[in-house]
C-alpha cells in the first residue's frame, strides 16, 4: 500500500543538497529512505529515527540532478522527486 500523499513532504525542492523529510504521523519503527537515480540505481539508504516528524538528509554529495526519495514504512511506500541543484 502507498502512503497518502499528505503524509509525507519534501522540503526545500529544489535544493541546494540539504533535505527535510517530514511526516504529519510521525516515521514508524523500522522507516527508511532510499536516494535513487532517476535511472533507478540505489544511491544511498537511510534508517529515520522512530516516532521523529522530521529529519534532515545532507545529499550535497549526489551532485546536481534529479533524484527520488523513496520512503518505507511498515510495509507502506512513497516516491517523490527532488532537485539538487
Amino acid at each position: 500500500p502507498e502512503l497518502e500523499e499528505e503524509q509525507f513532504s519534501i522540503y526545500p525542492n529544489p535544493s541546494t543538497g540539504e533535505i527535510q523529510l517530514a511526516s504529519s504521523l510521525g516515521f514508524e519503527q523500522e522507516a527508511q529512505v532510499n536516494i535513487f537515480s532517476l535511472e533507478g540505481k540505489l544511491l544511498r539508504k537511510d534508517p529515520l529515527p522512530v516516532g521523529a516528524k522530521a529529519h534532515t538528509l545532507d545529499l550535497s554529495n549526489l551532485g546536481a540532478g534529479f533524484y527520488i526519495i523513496n520512503l518505507q514504512t511498515a510495509g507502506r511506500t512513497a516516491s517523490k522527486k527532488i532537485i539538487i541543484l
